[in-house]
């Protein structure tokens, strides 16, 4: 199998739509909400509006788009991540770790103090995977119904502790 991260297209929308979809079903069901996730009500044009201004990355294996992830520069020198997506028939070949060590490698190049992401603190299999990219647990909020815990991971030493406050609560 050959597997390839890039840059997203235009192109590449309907596909990152539809692995959004397919991991963040899969999440929403392993919280156990009863309201859909904030990812599950995208567009397309949200897709094509973060393509404006975030950079976007997808990972392509045997030239169909099975995995995608998002970042963007926040206050204070931060790359906050999002939509980290692997649709679940692809899981399992390493396309997670190559997206995030891609954005990793990106954010260092590009001069960020830190990278930082939410996700659902009780998914023991997310929280392992984001430890293992040398992300750990900052702090932890209610806001959208379950648990999410705020990751972070220092790409610059020594830390400024004050960033954490700069995070939107809207993430």
């Amino acid at each position: 199998m050959e597997m390839t991260i890039r840059k997203a297209l235009p192109k590449d929308v309907p596909a990152i739509l539809a692995v959004t979809h397919h991991a963040f079903t899969e999440y929403a069901r392993a919280v156990g909400q009863d309201i859909p996730v904030k990812a599950l009500g995208e567009k397309r044009r949200d897709i094509e509006a973060d393509l404006m201004r975030k950079t976007v990355l997808v990972a392509v294996l045997d030239g169909v788009v099975a995995g995608s992830i998002r970042y963007e520069r926040l206050p204070g020198n931060l790359a906050y991540v999002g939509r980290v997506g692997v649709d679940p028939k692809y899981q399992r070949f390493g396309l997670g770790r190559a997206l995030m060590e891609a954005v990793v490698e990106r954010c260092q190049k590009e001069g960020y103090d830190a990278m930082v992401l939410h996700t659902a603190s009780k998914l023991k299999e997310q929280v392992r995977f984001y430890y293992n990219n040398g992300f750990y647990i900052h702090s932890t909020t209610h806001d959208r119904g379950y648990i999410r815990a705020l990751f972070c991971r220092e790409l610059k030493q020594p830390f400024r502790k004050d960033l954490f406050t700069l995070v939107p609560k809207d993430k």
